[in-house]
């Protein structure tokens, strides 16, 4: 790690000294980018000498001679390719470990290559290793045959192979042989292929952009522009046990491990927001209750009304209509209301409100009884008046009957 930083720390030196004299030797131009041809091979010239003594004042020993700073030059070059042999070396390795691990010949891997360009041509790798998923699930699910190029030959699958000889589809150049080696590139590393068997999670069956709105909860689609995966009909057709299998081939028991932990994970989110989809149902549905109730309380306050007879029974039943609205509106406040000081707030202020609604008709009763009272004894007095002057008519009618008579024997 510390002969890494040292190189790193020597390349960043000799560039940065490089490009100063680039500057020095080419005027106008800034730094090491945009460079002309022939500035460009000055700066990497520079670049490699001051690089090279940098590196040589870095091994310098006080008390070394010249061959032995060579001999430790060329110990560390030595070390530098063995590193880098042993990284190429790990690499074929881990794609002849990956095609080893789950059995596959030539063949096969090719008539995989091939389909799965045909199948997805853009920039994501994931777009093939996920076909590639799709026809591994298919060749261990029973239903399928265990070959890929027969799996991937069969009639009306893949629609790159419609047409096509198995011959053609075994054609490493079919696509162009550049093509061909960066997808095996795609195909044998380990760690995407197991993400793709893990997304895909064996389902057997995949469509188009053109299918999109045939989509269904449960599918899975990495990226717009790409192929999605589903089950049969509206199952969604995954098979833990078949991905379980692939990624034991590939990565062993740690592995497996892990791919059961986050189906787990995803259990455990499901399964929350599942509740969390009830507990939203159960509150939409006490909200529709509340608000039928509320709309049958209104119905019913303004039945009262219509029914009243008397004007005490119609004040009760118009302020029983203004109450009823006044608790509807405090109802629908407070329920989106998340501070509980604002809803203590909010229900006090209603509930004076509803307060002095009631006194308002508790006062308009009074005030309509006073005025009964009041017309009650205008119409009495009214009734004693009539009685009153009917009395005295009929007196004075006898007073004048009797006065005639009177006079009547008086002649």
């Amino acid at each position: 790690m510390k002969l890494n930083n040292k190189e790193a720390e020597i390349s960043q030196k000799a560039r940065l000294q490089a490009a100063q004299d680039v500057q020095k030797r080419f005027p106008g131009i800034e730094g090491a980018t945009a460079l002309t041809p022939r500035a460009r091979a000055f700066f990497d010239e520079r670049t490699q000498q001051i690089a090279a003594r940098l590196r040589a004042q870095a091994l310098q020993v006080p008390g070394l001679t010249a061959g032995q700073l060579a001999d430790q030059q060329a110990a560390r070059q030595e070390r530098l390719n063995a590193a880098a042999a042993a990284a190429a070396a790990a690499k074929k390795n881990e794609k002849t470990t990956v095609q080893q691990a789950l059995g596959l010949t030539d063949a096969e891997l090719t008539a995989a290559i091939n389909t799965a360009i045909g199948e997805y041509g853009g920039g994501d790798p994931r777009g093939r290793t996920d076909v590639f998923a799709n026809i591994l699930a298919r060749s261990r699910s029973g239903k399928y045959p265990r070959n890929l190029v027969d799996v991937v030959m069969q009639s009306g699958q893949y629609a790159p192979n419609f047409g096509r000889s198995r011959a053609q589809v075994l054609n490493p150049s079919l696509y162009g042989r550049r093509m061909f080696e960066q997808v095996r590139e795609e195909f044998l590393n380990s760690s995407l292929l197991q993400q793709s068997i893990k997304d895909i999670d064996s389902r057997l069956y995949f469509k188009g952009i053109s299918e999109y709105p045939n989509m269904m909860a449960g599918d899975f689609l990495r990226a717009r522009g790409q192929n999605f995966f589903h089950g049969p009909g509206r199952e969604t057709g995954r098979n833990p046990q078949i991905t379980a299998g692939l990624l034991r081939e590939l990565g062993g028991s740690s592995a497996v491990a892990g791919y059961f932990e986050s189906q787990q994970s995803e259990a455990n989110r499901l399964a929350e927001q599942r509740q969390k989809d009830q507990q939203d149902y159960s509150k939409k549905q006490q909200e529709e209750a509340d608000q039928n109730q509320s709309i049958y309380n209104q119905l019913q306050a303004r039945l009262q009304v219509s029914k009243a007879i008397t004007e005490e029974e119609k004040i009760r039943a118009e302020y029983g209509v203004k109450i009823n609205d006044l608790e509807t509106q405090l109802t629908e406040e407070i329920s989106n209301m998340v501070d509980p000081a604002q809803i203590l707030i909010r229900e006090e202020l209603r509930r004076n409100e509803i307060y002095q609604t009631r006194i308002d008709m508790l006062q308009e009763i009074a005030d309509l009884q006073v005025k009964q009272q009041s017309e009650q004894i205008s119409a009495q007095w009214q009734d004693q008046q009539v009685t009153l002057a009917a009395t005295l008519s009929d007196y004075y009618s006898q007073q004048s009957e009797q006065l005639q008579e009177q006079n009547q024997y008086a002649e």
